[in-house]
Protein backbone atom coordinates (compact mmCIF):
# COMPACT_ATOMS: atom_id res chain seq x y z
CA UNK A 1 0.00 0.00 0.00
CA UNK A 2 1.47 3.19 -0.78
CA UNK A 3 0.09 6.46 0.22
CA UNK A 4 0.94 10.19 -0.82
CA UNK A 5 2.32 12.45 2.04
CA UNK A 6 1.30 16.38 2.07
CA UNK A 7 -0.35 18.19 0.84
CA UNK A 8 -2.76 15.09 -0.24
CA UNK A 9 -2.77 13.19 2.84
CA UNK A 10 -1.05 13.22 6.19
CA UNK A 11 0.55 9.79 6.05
CA UNK A 12 4.33 9.32 7.32
CA UNK A 13 7.67 6.84 7.43
CA UNK A 14 9.10 9.36 10.04
CA UNK A 15 9.98 7.79 13.44
CA UNK A 16 8.84 9.53 16.24
CA UNK A 17 11.41 10.36 18.69
CA UNK A 18 12.24 7.78 20.95
CA UNK A 19 10.29 5.13 19.00
CA UNK A 20 10.66 1.54 20.57
CA UNK A 21 10.73 -0.76 17.46
CA UNK A 22 13.28 -1.72 14.82
CA UNK A 23 11.54 -2.02 12.20
CA UNK A 24 9.60 0.52 9.97
CA UNK A 25 7.08 2.93 11.19
CA UNK A 26 3.51 1.94 11.85
CA UNK A 27 0.59 3.38 13.62
CA UNK A 28 0.63 0.55 16.23
CA UNK A 29 4.30 0.75 16.68
CA UNK A 30 3.49 4.79 17.39
CA UNK A 31 1.08 3.90 19.85
CA UNK A 32 2.45 1.58 21.29
CA UNK A 33 5.66 4.00 21.99
CA UNK A 34 3.33 6.76 23.40
CA UNK A 35 1.85 4.28 25.52
CA UNK A 36 5.18 3.73 26.98
CA UNK A 37 6.26 7.40 27.67
CA UNK A 38 2.85 8.19 29.53
CA UNK A 39 4.03 4.78 31.39
CA UNK A 40 7.05 6.17 32.28
CA UNK A 41 5.64 9.88 32.96
CA UNK A 42 2.81 9.00 35.22
CA UNK A 43 3.70 6.00 36.70
CA UNK A 44 8.39 6.00 36.52
CA UNK A 45 8.29 2.30 35.31
CA UNK A 46 7.46 1.09 31.90
CA UNK A 47 5.12 -1.71 30.88
CA UNK A 48 7.08 -4.64 30.43
CA UNK A 49 4.35 -6.26 27.47
CA UNK A 50 6.45 -3.70 25.56
CA UNK A 51 10.09 -2.56 24.83
CA UNK A 52 11.42 -0.54 27.58
CA UNK A 53 12.06 3.38 26.72
CA UNK A 54 15.17 3.84 24.71
CA UNK A 55 18.24 5.26 26.50
CA UNK A 56 16.75 4.87 29.87
CA UNK A 57 18.28 2.49 31.81
CA UNK A 58 17.66 3.88 34.99
CA UNK A 59 13.58 3.29 34.46
CA UNK A 60 12.45 -0.14 35.76
CA UNK A 61 9.71 -2.00 34.65
CA UNK A 62 6.16 -2.14 36.44
CA UNK A 63 5.46 -4.77 38.89
CA UNK A 64 2.29 -5.40 40.04
CA UNK A 65 3.37 -5.39 44.13
CA UNK A 66 4.56 -1.45 43.15
CA UNK A 67 2.76 0.15 40.96
CA UNK A 68 -0.74 -1.78 39.87
CA UNK A 69 -2.95 1.26 40.50
CA UNK A 70 -1.05 3.44 38.26
CA UNK A 71 -0.58 0.50 35.94
CA UNK A 72 -3.99 -0.05 35.66
CA UNK A 73 -5.23 3.33 35.30
CA UNK A 74 -3.42 3.91 32.40
CA UNK A 75 -3.56 1.15 29.84
CA UNK A 76 -7.11 2.08 30.75
CA UNK A 77 -6.60 5.22 29.02
CA UNK A 78 -7.76 5.96 25.69
CA UNK A 79 -6.58 9.36 23.57
CA UNK A 80 -8.10 10.71 20.77
CA UNK A 81 -5.02 12.76 19.47
CA UNK A 82 -4.03 12.21 15.92
CA UNK A 83 -0.27 11.99 16.29
CA UNK A 84 0.40 8.30 15.09
CA UNK A 85 -0.76 8.55 11.36
CA UNK A 86 -0.81 5.28 8.80
CA UNK A 87 2.50 4.87 7.26
CA UNK A 88 3.25 5.98 3.57
CA UNK A 89 4.30 2.78 2.40
CA UNK A 90 3.30 -0.51 4.17
CA UNK A 91 2.67 -4.26 3.39
CA UNK A 92 -0.82 -5.36 4.02
CA UNK A 93 -1.23 -9.27 5.04
CA UNK A 94 -4.54 -11.36 5.86
CA UNK A 95 -3.78 -13.79 9.05
CA UNK A 96 -5.75 -16.38 9.51
CA UNK A 97 -5.71 -19.16 12.51
CA UNK A 98 -6.69 -22.13 12.57
CA UNK A 99 -6.32 -24.85 15.29
CA UNK A 100 -6.10 -28.60 15.77
CA UNK A 101 -4.55 -30.79 18.30
CA UNK A 102 -0.78 -30.85 18.38
CA UNK A 103 0.99 -33.36 18.67
CA UNK A 104 -1.74 -35.65 17.95
CA UNK A 105 -0.15 -38.82 19.41
CA UNK A 106 -0.22 -40.31 15.70
CA UNK A 107 3.52 -39.75 15.57
CA UNK A 108 6.03 -41.46 17.59
CA UNK A 109 8.76 -38.52 17.15
CA UNK A 110 8.79 -34.88 17.71
CA UNK A 111 11.39 -32.55 16.41
CA UNK A 112 14.63 -33.43 18.20
CA UNK A 113 13.76 -35.07 21.45
CA UNK A 114 14.45 -38.49 22.29
CA UNK A 115 12.50 -40.00 25.47
CA UNK A 116 14.61 -39.73 28.46
CA UNK A 117 15.58 -36.24 27.64
CA UNK A 118 13.31 -34.89 30.12
CA UNK A 119 13.12 -37.13 33.16
CA UNK A 120 9.82 -38.70 33.85
CA UNK A 121 8.66 -36.75 31.36
CA UNK A 122 7.90 -37.76 27.78
CA UNK A 123 8.94 -35.79 24.57
CA UNK A 124 5.05 -35.85 23.43
CA UNK A 125 4.01 -34.36 26.82
CA UNK A 126 7.05 -31.70 26.83
CA UNK A 127 5.67 -30.37 23.19
CA UNK A 128 1.67 -30.64 23.99
CA UNK A 129 2.82 -28.22 27.36
CA UNK A 130 5.55 -25.82 25.49
CA UNK A 131 5.32 -26.30 21.96
CA UNK A 132 3.50 -24.82 18.97
CA UNK A 133 3.58 -25.50 15.12
CA UNK A 134 3.72 -22.27 12.83
CA UNK A 135 2.88 -22.94 9.38
CA UNK A 136 2.84 -20.09 6.70
CA UNK A 137 0.92 -20.85 4.06
CA UNK A 138 0.74 -18.90 0.69
CA UNK A 139 -2.95 -19.60 -0.31
CA UNK A 140 -1.58 -17.02 -3.96
CA UNK A 141 1.42 -16.53 -5.43
CA UNK A 142 0.64 -13.04 -6.37
CA UNK A 143 0.42 -10.02 -4.95
CA UNK A 144 -1.67 -6.69 -5.50
CA UNK A 145 -0.81 -3.04 -5.00
CA UNK A 146 -2.38 -0.35 -4.75
CA UNK A 147 -1.03 2.99 -4.98
CA UNK A 148 -2.59 6.54 -4.69
CA UNK A 149 -2.22 9.14 -6.97
CA UNK A 150 -2.90 12.55 -6.82
CA UNK A 151 -6.45 13.41 -9.23
CA UNK A 152 -5.48 17.53 -9.40
CA UNK A 153 -2.15 18.70 -9.23
CA UNK A 154 -1.05 22.65 -9.36
CA UNK A 155 -0.63 22.58 -13.05
CA UNK A 156 -4.54 21.38 -13.34
CA UNK A 157 -6.01 23.66 -11.52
Amino acid sequence: MSRLSEPYGSCTNDKPDGYLFDRNYSTEGCQRTRYQAQMVSNCQCYDPHFPPPKNSTETKPCTVKDNFDCWLQESNVTTSDNACTQPCNEGVYDVTVSSAKWPSGSIKTVGKCEEGMYGNTTCLGIFKQNGALVEVFYEKLNYETMEESASYTVGNK
